[in-house]
């Protein structure tokens, strides 16, 4: 892989941000509400406010449902 090749840092968030998305999702889907809530408090801490919010926003878009604010 080259210089060229390798991902950008904001690349780099944007596909953490969707695997967050798809785990929370998983949890979702399965009507783990709690589990879904106990994930994203791990993203804001770990990844912080910016990632978790940007992770809320896609599950609204996705969910069809008003965005949370902070």
């Amino acid at each position: 892989m080259t210089a060229s090749q390798q991902p950008t840092q904001q690349q780099e968030r944007a596909a953490r941000a969707l695997t967050h998305f798809h785990f929370c999702l998983g949890f979702l889907t399965v009507g783990d509400v709690s589990g879904a809530n106990d994930y994203l408090k791990d993203v804001q801490a770990r990844d912080g406010q910016l990632m978790y919010q940007t992770v809320c926003d896609m599950i609204a878009v996705h969910t069809r449902i008003p965005r949370l604010e902070p």
